[in-house]
Parts: C-alpha cells; sequence; structure tokens
C-alpha cells in the first residue's frame, strides 16, 4: 500500500473475544458439552483478495502458524442472506464461500440467538493459486462429530 499501512494489526487484536456485543446482546464462544468430541470442520473461504493488508499483518505476527476465528451470520447481508463472516478476532479475513454459506448459517444463527458464536482456526497460504499471488488463508470451525 502506498503511503504505509492504516492497519496495525497486535497480538491482542487476534485473540478471540470473550464476548462479542451485538445490537443489546452480549455473544460468547459456544461451550460445546462435556466429553463431546469435536472436529475441525474445513470451510472454503472467500474475499481473502479484500483482507491483504490484514492477512500479511497476520502471518507475520503467527511466523505462519494457525490462529483462533470466530464466525458471525450476517442475515441481513445485501449479497447473501446466509452470509457468514469469518473473523480473527477483531479483523475479518473472510466470508464462508457462497456453496457452503447456508450449511453454515443454519449452524451459526440459531447459536447466535442464543448468544452464543462457533470458533475455529485458519492459516495463511501464501502465493494462493486461486487469488494468483495474493495471500490467502485456509480454516476450519470446531463441530461435534455426527
Amino acid at each position: 500500500m502506498k503511503g504505509g499501512s492504516r492497519l496495525n494489526v497486535t497480538v491482542e487484536d487476534l485473540v478471540v473475544p470473550d464476548l462479542v456485543s451485538a445490537g443489546t446482546s452480549q455473544l460468547k464462544p459456544v461451550n460445546w458439552p462435556a466429553g463431546a468430541q469435536l472436529e475441525g470442520e474445513p470451510i472454503d473461504l472467500v474475499g481473502e483478495s479484500f483482507r491483504q493488508e490484514a492477512l500479511d499483518q497476520i502471518g507475520v505476527l503467527t511466523k505462519g502458524s494457525t490462529f483462533e476465528i470466530w464466525l458471525c451470520p450476517e442475515p441481513q447481508n445485501e449479497y447473501d442472506k446466509h452470509a457468514v463472516r469469518v473473523m480473527a478476532g477483531r479483523h475479518q479475513i473472510g466470508y464462508i464461500s457462497k456453496v457452503e454459506s447456508a450449511l453454515w448459517s443454519k449452524r451459526a444463527l440459531p447459536l447466535w440467538l442464543q448468544d452464543r458464536y462457533l470458533t475455529g482456526e485458519a492459516w495463511g497460504v501464501d502465493d494462493d493459486p486461486v487469488w494468483q499471488g495474493k495471500r490467502g488463508a485456509r480454516a476450519k470451525v470446531w463441530w461435534p462429530l455426527a
């Protein structure tokens, strides 16, 4: 970016919040029952090309290791009523792809309405072939085994 960076992502910015404010609600991460067997279910992300600066800084901070993410359903999104935003702490890193957003919206929105949100992990991918040399990300969300 010409003229320097507008963002300044810090390690503290990448912490999944204990509470997320949404309107008058305070949401917490899903607290799965004791003994629940969880797996990281892969999700396809889109929109990373619009978040290159944040992804570059996250890549430097995490030194290529994984980082935590959380999901924010957007039922009022004008382009996709099933849109689900993917957040790394305070920074958006993309959306769940439209192909998968209906499924994840059905999973995430009811929890959101119960003041809970889903979490997972992601990792940066340099020279993502989809974005022709730009940084991309891969992710998975914790979900109980069937």
